[in-house]
């Protein structure tokens, strides 16, 4: 056997080793699975708003009612995506204060 197949024959296939994912840094991963999740509970929360926007539409009596409501659902929909932006930072700002050394 040559020393290019023996050397071939040593190396251990990364295929045959599965990934263990308790082998991975657990602080790495704390803030992206947060967010992740904060991410997926304020889309279902926008998610039940609109639904409940557009079923309210349907009881509007004139024009004037369904553009106070647009108005009111647009009003509602930038405060919480204001009030989300902030959380979002919070979470990844974690990972940057328990890094940080402690005198």
């Amino acid at each position: 056997m040559s020393n290019r197949h023996a050397a071939a024959a040593e190396k251990p296939s990364s295929a045959s080793q599965p990934l263990n994912p308790l082998d991975w840094p657990q602080p790495g991963l704390d803030a992206p699975v947060k967010l992740y999740g904060e991410m997926m509970r304020f889309m279902a929360q926008r998610m039940q708003a609109q639904a409940a926007f557009l079923q309210s539409l349907a009881d509007c009596p004139n024009p004037t009612d369904l553009m106070q409501r647009q108005a009111a659902f647009m009003q509602g929909a930038l405060e919480a995506y204001s009030t989300e932006a902030g959380r979002s930072w919070k979470i990844l700002q974690e990972p940057a204060k328990t890094s940080q050394p402690t005198s």
